[in-house]
Formats: structure tokens, sequence, C-alpha cells
């Protein structure tokens, strides 16, 4: 039985096992989406507690890469990515210099309603299954630039075999 604080709010306990993690350790993945202060009250313990932090560069109050050096200031999570649309994202690592990772649509864009999520969702399943940050941002680039050639906010989601097939075909 795991135990694991969530933000400070509360705990859960659970069996779960996630192949490449030793229990207890799950990363705390948060996606505070459009943030455009900071020290947002509502926000600011999800900061705090994230290991893995994803916003969108929607509503900041500064260029995405003045963003990541505040938010490195305050919080310093392991992995913090700012999705920048149709310009792809941004990640940082810590102690590693920031990568730009470009936006891909194989299938053209219909419709972008959930593709931060998608983007976000992805990552946190590659990250899961041991792949490194800048591949598992590539390929969730991937998987979200796939998503949104379809129009409504589940469609336009692969399950595990298309994705594979996905990867093989573009990269």
């Amino acid at each position: 039985m795991a135990r694991i604080a969530v933000a400070g709010l509360y705990t859960l306990e659970t069996n779960l096992r996630i192949e490449g993690f030793p229990l207890p350790y799950y990363p705390v993945t948060t996606d505070v989406h459009a943030l455009s202060n900071f020290d947002d009250a509502y926000n600011r313990d999800f900061m705090a507690a994230a290991d893995i932090l994803f916003l969108s560069h929607e509503q900041l109050p500064c260029a995405p890469q003045e963003a990541i050096a505040a938010l490195r200031a305050r919080f310093d999570p392991r992995v913090l990515v700012v999705g920048l649309g149709a310009g792809g994202a941004l990640l940082s690592e810590r102690g590693a210099d920031t990568l730009h990772v470009l936006a891909i649509a194989p299938r053209g864009v219909v419709n972008t309603i959930g593709a931060g999520d998608a983007l976000f969702s992805d990552f946190v399943d590659q990250t899961l299954r041991g792949t490194c940050a800048p591949l598992a941002l590539r390929n969730a680039a991937l998987f979200a630039g796939t998503k949104i050639s379809e129009s409504g906010a589940t469609c336009g989601l692969m399950n595990a075999a298309r994705f594979a097939e996905a990867i093989a075909a573009t990269y």
C-alpha cells in the first residue's frame, strides 16, 4: 500500500503499481493551464508540490522564457513545460538548458480544443513508462498534433497501437 500526498491537500492510499517507478514514489503532475500570476493563491500549492508542472503561454505576464526562470526561482519542479500552441512547447528540466519542441500536425488542424490536455496527458504517460522528458515531449506533441485533426474535445485521440504507428510513420 502506497501513501501519496497530493499538493498538501489530501493523502491517497493506493495499491497501484506503475512500471518504471518504484513505490512509494509517483511524480506529482500538475497542469495549471492559463496562469497570469505566479503567486496565484489557487495554484500556488499545486505548483509548489509539482514534480512535473505544465502551463500554457496564453496568459503569462511575461515571455515564456522569463516565466520559466520565475517559476524555477519560486518552485523549481523537476520538469517544467510551457505549451506554446502552434509554436510547440518549451521543456525545462532542472539543471539543464531549455529545449524547444516544435508543434506537429501531420493531418492538419481542424480544432485545437483539448490540445493542451492531450499534450499533458501523453507527456505524463510517456514519462511514467520511463521515456526521457525530451522524447516524451516530442511524442506528446505528435499525440496532441494528431488530436487536433478532428473536431471535438475527445475526437482524434489514438490508442496505444495507433500511436505507435504514428510515431513510426513520423520519425
